[in-house]
């Protein structure tokens, strides 16, 4: 499955934690057979707002799924018990040449902790509105960084993902999900026209839950502790033998491996569910 049904709806969550702006976005994004939109409505972390949020995306009907950029916790038991160690899934994408293109923070600093505690908020108000919905973990930084070509990676300090959403763009590359899943639909708005950080982090975790609705996407991580998803090989930028992300996944697994010697406890980089299961977030 490449291609998503003639009509359908996926979530995007960009997650926040302040109290004081509105820094959590969602973005829903819906299409039918003319055309795809993307919604965003944005809250605090106050459960009022995000409720009001996400009774928004939802007044015009259910989503078959959502993807949170926050760290998720696999659920055992019916709910998802808070974690405080660096994960397998942010190890393997923060090695090697990613240390400088966007890595993955750790889940056991003060913000990741924040973050993450964030994320399984959300996941649990998710479950209750949703609950026939799956739930993935998101990453803008790496689902941008894997399109990039590797030609044209610049020095980055704390904005990979606008540098990146700006390169992919001027390509005319960082549509190529949606015109692989959503073929001949014209996206409202124009991603030129998004220029909200927020909300370009927010769209790019809908398109992370479009790919997973229509069976496509990459996990990395432990099962165990929870899997970060990236675009598939089919969009990945090229390097100077091919896809140049490959490898570079292939040498971090080893290290980690080297580091956490036992296979068994699932530390590769790559669950490539097809279709997906909705086993990234549990």
């Amino acid at each position: 499955m490449s291609r998503a049904a003639a009509t359908g709806a996926v979530l995007g969550i960009d997650v926040g934690y302040s109290a004081q702006r509105a820094s959590t976005v969602f973005a829903r994004l819906s299409w039918n057979e003319r055309q795809a939109r993307l919604r965003f409505a944005a809250a605090t972390l106050a459960p009022a707002s995000r409720a009001a949020a996400l009774d928004s995306c939802l007044a015009d009907g259910p989503v078959s799924g959502v993807a949170i950029d926050g760290p998720l916790s696999p659920r055992q038991g019916g709910r998802r018990p808070p974690q405080n160690h660096h994960r397998a899934a942010e190890s393997l994408l923060s090695r090697g040449v990613l240390v400088r293109r966007g890595k993955a923070g750790a889940l056991n600093t003060p913000s990741g902790q924040q973050l993450h505690a964030q994320a399984l908020a959300l996941a649990a108000q998710l479950e209750a509105a949703q609950p026939a919905a799956w739930i993935i973990e998101a990453f803008p930084n790496a689902w941008l960084m894997a399109q990039m070509r590797e030609a044209a990676f610049t020095p980055l300090r704390r904005n990979a993902s606008d540098v990146f959403w700006q390169q992919l763009l001027e390509e005319g590359r960082l549509d190529a999900g949606l015109r692989r899943w959503l073929p001949g639909r014209a996206l409202q708005p124009a991603l030129a026209t998004i220029t909200d950080h927020d909300q370009r982090a927010a769209a790019v975790c809908a398109f992370t839950a479009l790919g997973w609705h229509c069976g496509e996407g990459l996990a990395v991580g432990n099962p165990a502790e929870g899997l970060i998803v990236l675009p598939p090989a089919a969009l990945w930028g090229e390097g100077a033998h091919g896809p140049w992300l490959g490898p570079v996944l292939d040498a971090n697994l080893a290290a980690l491996r080297r580091q956490r010697p036992d296979p068994a406890t699932g530390l590769y980089p790559a669950a490539a569910l097809d279709p997906p299961s909705g086993a990234g977030g549990g």
